[in-house]
């Protein structure tokens, strides 16, 4: 994967699912090839991935009407299946205890080198980095401006959240039903 690569290369790349927050059962895989248009992915799948990333808006100048409860991304390792159904289950629904059944103490990647590192830990940078899991004002050392990273909730500075335009009023309570 190049310079270019088609709709089926980045299919390949992502599973996006939709997981039933009652039930924990995960739904189909939305990342087909006929769901990836030519022009709606970027350019090379070959290099480090950098830059910013907005939840719950699309910008500086877009609104999102809604509540975010939590935001879990890491990296896959070279050449292994994707998550499992009930990984992804529970990564959606249980992000912590996720960390301990999937990530502690297992092989990782980091997201700038093309080789696994092993025993992953929770409060190291290299896996905070690999691993981001913010909580939405329910984690440790989490407050208006600044949501932080549940895989090292100490480290203020390398993967926050950080709440821009927003207001403290916008971290509210979530109920969700079936979870608590």
């Amino acid at each position: 994967m190049g310079d270019s690569h088609s709709a089926s290369d980045i299919a390949a790349a992502f599973d996006i699912r939709m997981v039933n927050l009652q039930t924990g059962v995960a739904g189909s895989n939305l990342s087909t090839s006929s769901n990836w248009t030519a022009g709606s992915f970027g350019g090379r799948m070959n290099r480090e991935f950098t830059g910013d990333m907005t939840i719950g808006g699309r910008g500086a100048n877009r609104n999102f009407h809604g509540k975010v409860a939590g935001m879990v991304i890491t990296t896959l390792r070279l050449n292994v299946a994707m998550p499992t159904d009930a990984e992804i289950s529970m990564m959606t629904r249980d992000p912590i205890q996720w960390l301990t059944d999937y990530k502690v103490g297992n092989d990782f990647r980091r997201p700038s080198v093309a080789t696994d590192d092993t025993n992953f830990q929770l409060n190291n940078f290299d896996e905070s980095y690999g691993t981001q899991v913010w909580l939405m004002g329910d984690g440790t050392n989490d407050a208006y401006a600044q949501i932080r990273n549940q895989v090292y909730a100490a480290e203020q500075n390398r993967t926050p959240m950080n709440m821009i335009s927003m207001v403290s009023s916008d971290i509210q309570n979530v109920s969700i039903n079936g979870l608590s």
